[in-house]
């Protein structure tokens, strides 16, 4: 927990401020379910670490290196780049929980939903949803070590299929990704 969050959380909670807002304690709530990705970069004394939501959405990446091979440790590296991965997510964190508060707000003030998130209802509601993708959408650090954009395991996806340069997911209605939209 960052102590200039606690401070700015303890501020805002003394000004008794009526609005509803993102508080410390929400945002710990969500960094709680954050699960890291690790790696040492072979060659190098670099360690980089990846902070993933249970969505499989990307929050935060931190990086550590020394400058010497001699004095490189892999478990202090991952220690550390995932401390600073730590920090960039609640900072992500802060500001998506931010928007999200913000956008349902605006809806309850005006009694609608953007148009884009009603089409993305509309959809998940009428059931397979398929999403085509070109191979060059993916970036190559946002797939597991070791895999392809045709070899990814995209675990609450029903199914993946790939055809020469294209990638196609669908998502049956009901899995976790379909109702992570409502």
């Amino acid at each position: 927990m960052n102590s200039t969050d606690q401070k700015f959380d303890s501020v805002l909670a003394s000004l008794g401020l009526p609005g509803p807002r993102v508080t410390l304690a929400m945002v710990e709530e969500v960094l709680a379910t954050v699960t890291y990705d690790t790696r040492v970069i072979p060659g190098t004394t670099c360690t980089q670490a990846t902070a993933i939501l249970p969505t499989g959405f990307v929050v935060g990446r931190g990086e550590a290196a020394c400058a010497d091979p001699a004095n490189f440790n892999p478990a202090l590296g991952i220690e550390r780049a995932i401390s600073k991965a730590r920090d960039n997510a609640r900072d992500e964190i802060w500001k998506l929980e931010g928007y999200r508060l913000s956008q349902a707000l605006h809806e309850a003030r005006h009694g609608t939903a953007s148009a884009a998130l009603q089409q993305i209802r509309t959809v998940l509601r009428a059931g397979r949803v398929s999403i085509p993708l070109t191979v060059t959408e993916w970036a190559a650090d946002a797939l597991p070590l070791g895999s392809t954009p045709g070899s990814i395991d995209l675990g609450v996806c029903s199914r993946v299929r790939r055809a020469a340069q294209a990638v196609t997911l669908e998502i049956e209605p009901g899995s976790q990704d379909a109702g992570a939209a409502e």
